[in-house]
C-alpha cells in the first residue's frame, strides 16, 4: 500500500466526516494509521515500484472529490488548514501568542451523510461534468474562477441556465447575479479578472461560495433513488483534467 498524509482541515468533526463519506463512495481511502495515528489517504501500489508523483496526483484528485461532497453537504464545512493564515504573534519583548481556531459542532440527522454520500457516489460513477466539478470545489483556496468553471460543468450536465433552473431549483435571477457578480469582482477579491465596470458585482466571493454550495447540493441529490443501493455507488472513473478559469 502507498499512503500520503491527508491534506488537514481545521476541525475535527470534519476528519470524522471524510472518513464517513470515504466509507460509503471510497472505502479505504481515508484512514486513521494505527502506528501514527494520523489521518492518511491510502492507495492500492508499492512505493518501491509505482511512480509516486503519479500516485500522490490521484490521491489528491481522490480527496479534493472527497472534500468537494463534504462542503456541498453543509455550506463552510470542509476548510482546509492550508486556507487559514494565522501565524503567531510576538510582541516586542519577544512573548509570543499562539492562535487557534475556534471549534465547531454540527448536529445532523442520523444516516443524512451517509445518504447524501450515496447519492455523491452515484454521481461520480456516472457524470464527467459532476467528476470535474466535484474536484474543482475540493480544491484549496478557491476564487471566482473556479466557481464560475463549476456553474459551467452545471451548464453542460443540465443544458444550460434554463435546465439549472428546472432541475437544480435555482431560479434565473439567482443565478444572473452570480455570473454577473464573478464576473466583475476585482481579481484582489477573488474575481475573475480585470472589469471595466466595477461596482457591478452583487455578490462578494463568500455570497459566491455559497451559492456555488447551493448548486453542488441540490446537484448530488439529483443522483440515485430514494433508496440508494450499494450497487449504484461505485469507484469513480479516472477524472479528466478539469477545465481552470477561463478568460472572457
Amino acid at each position: 500500500m502507498i499512503e500520503f498524509p491527508m491534506p488537514e482541515v481545521t476541525q475535527g468533526a470534519d476528519q470524522s466526516a471524510l472518513i464517513t463519506i470515504c466509507d460509503t463512495i471510497d472505502l479505504g481511502f481515508v484512514v486513521v494509521n494505527p502506528n501514527t495515528v494520523q489521518h492518511v489517504m491510502r492507495l492500492e501500489g508499492d512505493p518501491h515500484t509505482d511512480d509516486l508523483e503519479e500516485a500522490e496526483r490521484s490521491a489528491r484528485v481522490r480527496f479534493s472529490q472527497v472534500l468537494g461532497v463534504l462542503r456541498a453537504f453543509k455550506h463552510g464545512r470542509g476548510e482546509l488548514q492550508e486556507e487559514v493564515n494565522r501565524s503567531n504573534v510576538r510582541d516586542e519583548h519577544g512573548n509570543q501568542w499562539v492562535r487557534v481556531g475556534t471549534a465547531k459542532a454540527y448536529m445532523m440527522v442520523p444516516g443524512a451523510l451517509e445518504e447524501f454520500a450515496a447519492r455523491g457516489g452515484v454521481g461520480l460513477a456516472s457524470s464527467a461534468p459532476f467528476r470535474d466539478a466535484l474536484r474543482l470545489f475540493g480544491k484549496a483556496n478557491r476564487d471566482g474562477g473556479d466557481y464560475y468553471s463549476v456553474y459551467e460543468y452545471a451548464e453542460d450536465e443540465f443544458g444550460g441556465s434554463d435546465g439549472i433552473r428546472d432541475s437544480l431549483g435555482i431560479s434565473g435571477k439567482r443565478q444572473g447575479e452570480f455570473t454577473k457578480s464573478v464576473n466583475h469582482l476585482r481579481p484582489a477579491d477573488g474575481g475573475r479578472h480585470v472589469s471595466e465596470t466595477p461596482g457591478v458585482a452583487s455578490m462578494d466571493l463568500e455570497d459566491a461560495s455559497r451559492f456555488t454550495t447551493d448548486l453542488m447540493s441540490a446537484w448530488i441529490r439529483t443522483f440515485g433513488s430514494h433508496e440508494i443501493t450499494s450497487d449504484q455507488v461505485g469507484t469513480a472513473p479516472a477524472t479528466s483534467q478539469p477545465r481552470g478559469p477561463e478568460r472572457r
